[in-house]
């Protein structure tokens, strides 16, 4: 997963009476040949979640954000509904007659090669794909619309409940079923590869439901 950043960042030392602790942060997105990558949602929250906010960069990669002093900030990039996690940053609290000023952060971000679509279920024992993963098939759908070159593996696991045979099944139907809805997303079926591998390779402790629960999932590996 390609994912950087960097900040710079300067205290303006002056008399602020009544200044608001709270930083106007000047973000720009680019990939690793430094191209700018416009649309992206990128989020700040804080260590301790009292503080969270985004921006979406503009057609020069741009966004601006406002962060309240005093945290240190989780950087995550929002793709395909799940947040990325890029990097930290950590805004100081304003000494007295000091402000901001002059804050830039350059993030540098690649769509990771292989995720884990955590919004995406299915009916329990069966393929049939809930209406609730349909808004992140769709961003999936989207993105490789405006990727035309990327191919697409899809995998199926499932947990250790119930026999070998009927979760390679199992999980065979429910990646064929992702590559169906993609399909009818007009995706060309030649640009995908659904594979099912049952209860081989899990990811956690299958003797507990939150083990299991993590290996019921579904991967995606773009090429």
């Amino acid at each position: 997963m390609k994912v950087a950043a960097s900040i710079l960042f300067v205290l303006l030392v002056g008399i602020v009476e009544g200044q608001e602790s709270i930083a106007e942060l000047k973000v720009k997105v680019m990939n690793f040949e430094k191209s700018v990558r416009p649309g992206e949602t990128v989020v700040f929250e804080s260590e301790d979640k009292s503080v969270k906010t985004s921006g979406i960069s503009n057609s020069e990669g741009k966004c601006v954000v406002k962060l309240p002093g005093g945290h240190t900030y989780d950087i995550y990039v929002q793709k395909l509904g799940i947040q990325i996690k890029n990097n930290q940053i950590k805004i100081p609290k304003l000494q007295e007659g000091a402000q901001y000023a002059d804050a830039e952060l350059s993030i540098f971000f690649e769509m990771p090669r292989q995720l884990t679509l955590d919004n995406l279920q299915f009916d329990t024992g069966k393929s049939t794909i809930q209406s609730s993963s349909y808004n992140q098939l769709n961003q999936l759908a989207d993105y490789l619309k405006n990727n035309p070159k990327k191919q697409l593996m899809i995998h199926g696991f499932t947990d250790n409940v119930g026999d070998d045979k009927s979760n390679l099944t199992l999980s065979q139907h429910r990646a064929n079923a992702v590559k169906k809805y993609l399909e009818n997303k007009n995706i060309s079926s030649n640009r995908m590869i659904a594979q099912g591998y049952g209860e081989n390779n899990p990811i956690a402790d299958n003797s507990t439901e939150a083990g299991r629960k993590q290996n019921r999932r579904t991967e995606i590996v773009f090429n």
